[in-house]
């Protein structure tokens, strides 16, 4: 597995934190993807009106083998269309404003993450280690999930369901 960081331009991305990353690609020199993730963050809102993201994002979704989202990502998959018909969570601090381009999904606000077919979302930065491990599994194998998971030396806990593991 390779992974790529792609923006609407190869290069710097300033954070609106403060941290930079480097995109490797930009739309028009992306690679094809098997999988995609889409990171949220105060940014996201943002990205809801972006039109060409949102073309670019439908139109590579269609190709991949999973589309997954973290926290508030999943208002970006929304407002793309890639969500209508499935069943997703997102962030529960902003959840009515996560979850108003999405009036064809159907939200679930008590998971830490839903996993619909082709489409992955987890609630935040920390169900997104249960959404990762869960998608490892399915590609990979529960074995490798374990793995993983003990490598990072990652637990669940009673009240997180851990089907992976």
């Amino acid at each position: 597995m390779q992974v790529v960081t792609l923006a609407a331009k190869r290069g710097e991305i300033q954070s609106s934190l403060g941290p930079k990353t480097i995109a490797d690609y930009g739309y028009e020199d992306a690679p094809f993807l098997d999988l995609i993730l889409v990171p949220g963050g105060m940014v996201a809102f943002q990205i809801i009106e972006d039109m060409t993201t949102l073309k670019w994002l439908r139109e590579r979704a269609a190709r991949a083998e999973i589309v997954m989202s973290v926290c508030n990502g999943a208002s970006i998959l929304a407002a793309s269309g890639i969500l209508d018909g499935h069943s997703a969570t997102t962030n529960k601090m902003f959840w009515a404003m996560s979850t108003k381009p999405g009036e064809n999904v159907k939200w679930v606000k008590k998971a830490r993450w839903v996993d619909d077919r082709n489409v992955v979302t987890a609630s935040g930065v920390s169900a997104g280690m249960d959404m990762s491990l869960a998608v490892i599994s399915r590609l990979y194998g529960k074995e490798t999930a374990e793995l993983l998971a003990r490598i990072a030396e990652y637990e669940c806990s009673e009240q997180v369901n851990c089907p992976y593991l």
